[in-house]
C-alpha cells in the first residue's frame, strides 16, 4: 500500500508541484497503525496552501488551508506529523489516536516523528479545531517508548478496568 501511495503522490506532484500528502495518505506514508477503513481508503488525500488550486481527478481529494506545514518523510512531501495527527482526529476513536500517537513519538519505524510537547503546542495554537477534546484526551494517554500497537492496547485496557497504569519499559 505504501508503494502505491508514494507512486500516486509522486505522479500528482508532477502536475501539481505544491501539493502534499494529507490525512490517511500521509498517515500511511508515516507508517502509523491505522484502522482498516484508513488502510483501505482508495483516495489519494492531498493538501495545499494555494487556496486557488483545483484538482479534479478520480479518487483524489484536495484540502486547501493556510495552516499547512510541509515536511519530508522518506523523500516524499507530506504534511507535518502533528498536523496529520490533528487532521485524522475527527475520524478516529481515542484508542486509535493513542495508537497513532504512540507510534509517532516512538521508534516503531525509525526515529520519532514528533514529541508529545510538539503535539500539545500545535493543538493549543489552533483557534478552530474539530475534535479538540478528543485530541486532548488522546494526547494525555500517549507515552513515548511504547513498542507496538498491541502494547498500547494492553496499557489502555489495564487502565480501563481500573488498574494503575503500567510503566513503559521499567528498568
Amino acid at each position: 500500500r505504501w508503494e502505491w501511495d508514494s507512486l500516486r503522490l509522486r505522479a500528482a506532484r508532477m502536475k501539481f508541484d505544491q501539493v502534499l500528502a494529507d490525512h490517511a495518505t500521509a498517515a500511511r506514508i508515516y507508517g502509523w497503525p491505522m484502522p482498516a477503513n484508513f488502510r483501505t481508503d482508495p483516495r489519494l488525500r492531498l493538501c495545499t496552501d494555494d487556496l486557488a488550486l483545483r484538482v479534479r481527478l478520480p479518487n483524489v481529494t484536495l484540502r486547501r488551508s493556510a495552516q499547512i506545514t510541509a515536511a519530508r518523510w522518506l523523500d516524499l512531501p507530506v504534511l507535518a506529523p502533528a498536523d496529520v495527527f490533528i487532521s485524522i482526529a475527527p475520524d478516529l476513536t481515542i484508542r486509535d489516536l493513542v495508537k497513532v500517537g504512540d507510534a509517532a513519538v516512538g521508534r516503531w519505524h525509525g526515529p520519532p516523528q514528533l514529541t508529545v510537547d510538539t503535539l500539545t503546542d500545535r493543538v493549543g495554537q489552533r483557534k478552530r479545531l474539530r475534535a479538540r477534546r478528543r485530541l486532548r484526551d488522546a494526547i494525555d494517554l500517549i507515552r513515548p517508548g511504547v513498542d507496538s500497537p498491541t502494547e498500547t492496547d494492553l496499557r489502555l485496557w489495564i487502565v480501563s478496568v481500573g488498574l494503575p497504569e503500567p510503566t513503559v519499559h521499567p528498568k
